[in-house]
């Protein structure tokens, strides 16, 4: 039997034998269930009380008697009672991630594989395969396979990614997909190099064009003294100051009327209209750039008929 102070111990709610909650008592790790309560002004009782207990379990069972502002409390010491262990919420892996921030990390050379595939011969462009992602998933998050499918799915969701022909959602099997940025990228990096094309023959200033060109740039035009195909980034740079201090000395504009594009070439149909030779000149032209790596690895040059008014 042992007297101890409120603040010596702690309240709390356990598990019975019945699993049931009940309120319990713990002190120095062991816990306690209540056998009764006294008022301070019957402490005697309380004691007797205690004692009894202490002998009817014949010593064996240790007895605490709490004194409170109140009162007292007498506490036997049940070892079967169990405390109740508080469930933790399971963590929302999936919810903690960052899409935009995986989508970078996937897209990095040490994400997943992303590269031009066959699927009965027919070729899908930049583009990754499902089972290699949910791999790519699991080792990175050290999550499950149904996880992986998840996230995947959730990128799908949320306008990230898409099945190639919009046939499946994301499965771990050998379907492609393809990161919207990755189609986008294709007509950003042609628009911003017509734009600086079209620069180049208003304004003579090739500089902003040049750096959008690959070192390997190939281009063919159908007349002149290029004509053919020319390779290389210093014939790119002789090719156009010809252009525009001998054929267009006065600086060609085009107008585009029309876009179209397959697979890694963007193809514009312009109008273009200004002074070849110094004489006046207008025509109907398609203008096609393959891009590579975001930068413009070739340039086609097709023309229609050329009108002097």
């Amino acid at each position: 039997m042992q007297i101890v102070s409120t603040n010596q111990v702690k309240l709390c709610q356990v598990i019975d034998s019945n699993s049931q909650k009940v309120p319990a008592l713990l002190y120095q790790t062991k816990l306690f269930q209540q056998i009764a309560g006294y008022p301070k002004e019957r402490s005697q009782d309380a004691m007797k009380r205690a004692k009894e207990e202490f002998l009817e379990r014949k010593g064996q069972v240790l007895i605490l008697i709490v004194e409170g502002e109140k009162g007292l409390t007498i506490w036997f010491q049940n070892e079967e009672l169990k405390p109740m262990v508080k469930k933790e919420k399971p963590r929302d892996i999936l919810g903690e991630i960052k899409l935009e921030k995986l989508v970078q990390e996937m897209r990095r050379n040490e994400g997943i594989e992303i590269k031009n595939r066959f699927y009965n011969i027919k070729k899908y462009p930049r583009c990754f395969v499902g089972s290699e992602t949910v791999e790519w998933f699991k080792n990175k998050f050290n999550i499950s396979t149904d996880e992986a499918i998840k996230l995947g799915q959730k990128l799908i969701d949320e306008k990230w990614i898409h099945h190639v022909t919009d046939d499946h959602q994301f499965e771990n099997g050998n379907f492609f997909y393809r990161f919207y940025a990755d189609e986008n990228e294709i007509s950003e990096v042609a628009h911003i190099a017509f734009n600086r094309f079209s620069e180049g023959l208003a304004h003579k200033n090739w500089d902003l064009f040049l750096e959008i060109i690959t070192d390997d740039f190939t281009f063919s035009v159908p007349t002149g003294q290029f004509k053919g195909q020319n390779i290389g980034k210093e014939k790119a740079a002789d090719f156009f100051k010809y252009v525009s201090e001998t054929v267009f000395p006065e600086g060609l504009f085009l107008t585009v009327k029309r876009i179209t594009s397959s697979e890694n070439t963007v193809v514009f149909e312009v109008e273009s209209e200004g002074k070849m030779f110094d004489k006046p000149y207008h025509n109907q032209v398609a203008i096609s750039f393959d891009i590579r790596h975001n930068k413009i690895a070739a340039y086609r040059e097709y023309l229609a008929v050329i009108v002097y008014p």
